[in-house]
Parts: C-alpha cells; structure tokens; sequence
C-alpha cells in the first residue's frame, strides 16, 4: 500500500520529515515523507475529540524518557524545495510492546478505570511527535497528548477513533508497521507526554501497543497557536505524494 493512502488515513505525521534510525552514533535517513493537512474520515467515530484546548490530566506519575541529546544528521536535499522539519528518533525503551506495558505505571483513574503516561523528551527539539503502533486498543479507552508546560492545552483521542483509522487500512491488507502506528498531533518544546486511560473493567492488558519512534522537530511550528486546529494543518510544508 502506498504512503499517500496512509497520509490521506492520518497515520503518518502531518509534517515534513526524515524519519531516521540511530547505528553506530550516527543518523541514517531511511524516509521521507510530507502529508496533507489532516482530515477526519466521514465514518469515524463520532466519540472522538479531535482538538481539545482545556481539560483536566489524569496522569500526575509519568514514566520519563531521555532521549538525550540530538545529533543531526548528514544534510538532506529537500524534494521540490520544501524544507526537511524533523527527523524519527528511534525509542529502545518503548520499542516494543512487552518493554512498553513493563514502564507504564497504572493507577485508578476517577472514572473507575486505569490511567499511565509516558513522558519524552528530546534535547533541544522545537516540538516532538509521537508514535503509537498498536496491536490491540480498547475503544473506550482514551487518548491525550500535552506537555508538563502546558497540561491544560490538551488533545484527546477516543480508543474507537484510532481503531477507526487503522481497521481501515488493514481491510486494504496492509499489514505493515508504518499502517498499524497511529501518530499523535505534534507538540511544542523538548518534552511530550501520552496519556492512557482505560475503561472501566479493562486491565492493563488490554493494550498492547508500542513507540518504536519520536520524531525531533527541529523547527518552530507555533503548536496550539490557534484552538481545536494543530499547528499541522497549517505548516507551510504544502502536500505532496509519497512513494
């Protein structure tokens, strides 16, 4: 399956970028990839909320993550002119879904289900991504993404929507990683934070799921500037396919 049907889905980052793996102390891109502003799919579901500005974190024990310090990789030659935003960071603690589901911290949560977080953060990064590969999702469950900086200025995601997007793709049957990984909208700053909740009655296995990467945005996309519409909509990288 081609790329720009993942783009179209909302399952690459809304943003130019190379993504990029670590090897021995060195960056090496292996991808890259620019999208279409993000529109939601007419069948999605509709307990999703796509942009929340203000809400109420759950989460006050986040498993941290340092992704230490970033080196920039070997210049890259823009395709069409436009500029390279960001490059993949590759996340060995959370990679893989046994690793993820050991760090997350469960406790009750007020609506008598489960809640963990996981905190990145990436050295001098401008704004950060994250990227969820998921097996298995409840969809009661909830999503939120935000920053220690600014907790109150929140996207929240319903299990069932993400399952929406992904299910989609898979009826195409791709299997592949790049069509199970669900990307988070981008945030401000060196650190970023994802939120889970489950329901009521769910345990923690009910997840299972990884963040084999993070992407480093290395330059200033003014995230949150404008309510219920990430800064992704608006970058000035315009649209084009991928191969």
């Amino acid at each position: 399956m081609k790329l720009s049907r993942l783009m179209r889905s909302g399952l690459v980052p809304l943003l130019w970028v190379v993504v990029s793996v670590l090897g021995c102390g060195a960056w090496a891109p292996v991808a890259a990839m620019s999208v279409d502003a993000y529109m939601p799919p007419q069948d999605a579901s509709r307990d999703v909320v796509f942009a929340k500005r203000t809400g109420k974190v759950l989460s006050a024990d986040p498993v941290e993550i340092s992704l230490g310090a970033w080196v920039p990789p070997a210049p890259v030659e823009p395709t069409g002119g436009r500029a390279v935003a960001g490059h993949g960071r590759p996340s060995p603690r959370t990679a893989s879904a046994a690793a993820f589901s050991g760090l997350l911290r469960w406790k009750p949560s007020a609506a008598g289900g489960l809640v963990a977080a996981v905190s990145f953060r990436s050295d001098g990064a401008k704004g950060l991504r994250v990227g969820l590969l998921v097996d298995q999702l409840p969809g009661g469950a909830l999503l939120r993404v935000y920053t220690k900086k600014q907790p109150e200025a929140l996207f929240e995601y319903t299990g069932a929507y993400v399952r929406d997007l992904l299910q989609g793709v898979a009826k195409s049957g791709d299997t592949s990683v790049e069509a199970r990984t669900w990307w988070a909208p981008s945030t401000e700053g060196e650190e970023v934070t994802l939120e889970i909740e489950l329901p009521r009655g769910a345990p923690p296995g009910a997840l299972v799921a990884a963040i084999p990467t993070v992407v480093h945005i290395h330059v200033d996309l003014g995230v949150f500037s404008s309510p219920g519409r990430s800064q992704d909509e608006k970058a000035p990288w315009g649209a084009a396919d991928l191969a």
